[in-house]
């Protein structure tokens, strides 16, 4: 899951991946490369159920801001099982993402 790169996104929903399967304890946290043009960027790492059945779950992550890009690792809630991954950035967000990789 590397090398996304988009500048500047304002308001935009990115399906990273479809049918995801997360096996072995699931992923623990995930590492962003990007630059934030404002003080707070709020990010959802949704994560969709593949078979359309159960809860979506949705973490949330702030990037804070930076001169230049910088590489943060963000804590998450174990997520395992077979999903689709969305990462959300909600309106007035401007943010470079570089890219990312979750961690186990």
């Amino acid at each position: 899951l590397k090398k996304l790169e988009y500048e500047t996104i304002a308001w935009l929903v990115i399906g990273v991946v479809h049918g995801l399967n997360i096996l072995d304890g699931g992923f623990r946290a995930v590492t962003i490369c990007g630059r934030s043009h404002i003080a707070m960027n709020t990010i959802h790492v949704r994560f969709t159920p593949a078979d359309g059945s159960g809860e979506t779950i949705n973490q949330v992550i702030d990037f804070p801001y930076s001169d230049d890009s910088q590489t943060l690792t963000f804590d998450l809630d174990a997520v395992y099982g077979h999903y689709h991954l969305n990462l959300i950035f909600l309106p007035g967000c401007k943010f470079d993402l570089e890219w990312l990789q979750f961690i186990k």
